[in-house]
């Protein structure tokens, strides 16, 4: 590993050499060079620079209350208790709820000895009683290790915000911001996210409802949905479109719901799902169970797209439009902190474009769709594997871009 980092330096300071005429200006440049170099998946330095996934590894909000004989045992109390609540939330984060079961039990000190620091963000005592919201960030390294070791499949990839419109249809007619939509009010009463794929839910005001209306959302126009998607700095789409009707036998309640996420990267998904309300059980409680439902299938489905396939290793050689040195550290950073990424290799680095030799765990449409979230688009050019940064100068999109690429809602 460290020969590889020396190589790469020695190459770094050949080009510079040959591209940079001002001696004077070599050192600066050699610096920019050389740590983004040292972000590379692989390197020394490649975990700190990772930051060890906070985002996806650290749980917010962790609520604990114990009781004991005095204020420091209930204060130990609380301590175990937030570690096993924390590590329960990330298991349920990481790992496919069909597989939960099979993650092996650990100890109080097995589960401390996975967490790398937490803090305490809120906090009250008594006597004999501690209360208080705590935060724990977990160690990547090792929550994985004991992962893979145990054969647990998971998933550490973190979805960009998805906008949830939800479309109820009533005697005929689609509503979306029309009150009252009890479709639209039981996703928006939705717990916030904790899980791989965090959704946001319209509000509902006259931006929404100049944005886009109930039939332009079941009819897909791309422009409107891209409008709304953008204003609330999401990413893309989820049509989620509830009719309710009686059951035939049953003469029971009964919803059908149809979602549709409109894909960054790949294919458009739907799924659709009947639910017929319990005996005694309203349409309301009915319409707020099938919403919880399907938030939860989404997260489900966006993790079992996303499992990191440990064993399956693939490479591909792929060439980077670059505009300057300051897009080649932005695109080292990008690539070294997604968990598909297995190492990179820098190939040859000119002013203009970089060529990287990525290997990967899984399929190359998981890593363009890993890469998607870190804004680094992965597409097929007419030769070989083409690695942008969105938001690079159209000059460099022209030149690399393959034709027919006019997948719509990709990220902003």
């Amino acid at each position: 590993m460290k020969r590889r980092s020396v190589a790469l330096k020695k190459d770094a300071h050949k080009w510079i050499s040959m591209t940079i005429d001002c001696p004077h200006m070599r050192p600066l440049v050699m610096g920019i060079i050389l740590s983004a170099l040292t972000l590379l998946p692989g390197s020394a330095n490649a975990a700190a620079s990772l930051g060890d996934e906070t985002d996806v590894f650290t749980v917010l909000g962790v609520s604990v209350d114990a009781t004991a004989a005095n204020a420091a045992a209930a204060h130990v109390l609380a301590r175990a208790q937030g570690h096993e609540t924390a590590y329960s939330r990330l298991i349920n984060r990481l790992v496919p709820i069909d597989r939960q079961i099979d993650v092996p039990k650990l100890s109080a000190e097995s589960i401390a000895s996975l967490v790398r620091d937490f803090e305490v963000d809120e906090e009250k005592t008594s006597s004999i009683r501690y209360l208080g919201k705590l935060k724990f960030r977990f160690k990547r390294r090792a929550v994985t290790e004991y992962l893979r070791d145990a054969g647990i499949p998971f998933a550490v990839t973190r979805s960009k915000p998805l906008l949830v419109l939800p479309v109820y249809r009533s005697a005929g007619v689609y509503l979306l911001w029309d009150d009252p939509n009890p479709w639209r009010t039981a996703w928006s009463a939705l717990p916030p996210a904790d899980g791989l794929a965090p959704m946001k839910h319209p509000v509902g005001n006259l931006a929404d409802v100049n944005d886009i209306s109930a039939e332009q959302v079941i009819t897909g126009d791309v422009d409107r949905l891209r409008a709304i998607a953008t204003r609330y700095g999401a990413a893309g789409v989820v049509l989620a479109l509830a009719v309710p009707s009686r059951d035939r036998v049953s003469r029971r309640p009964l919803i059908e719901v149809t979602v549709t996420r409109f894909a960054v990267v790949g294919q458009d998904r739907s799924m659709v799902r009947g639910f017929v309300a319990k005996p005694g059980q309203t349409m309301a409680a009915l319409i707020k169970f099938a919403a919880q439902s399907m938030s939860s299938q989404i997260e489900e489905d966006w993790k079992s797209d996303n499992l990191l396939r440990f064993g399956q290793d693939a490479e591909l050689i792929a060439v980077a439009p670059l505009d300057g040195l300051p897009d080649w550290v932005t695109l080292a950073r990008r690539l070294a902190d997604v968990a598909f990424v297995r190492k990179s290799e820098l190939v040859a680095l000119t002013r203009t474009r970089a060529t990287v030799r990525l290997g990967f765990l899984g399929d190359q449409e998981q890593l363009a769709l890993a890469l998607a979230q870190k804004d680094v688009q992965l597409v097929r050019g007419p030769d070989m594997w083409v690695l942008r940064i969105s938001g690079a100068r159209k000059k460099s999109q022209e030149q690399d871009s393959p034709p027919g690429q006019s997948r719509q809602l990709k990220s902003t």
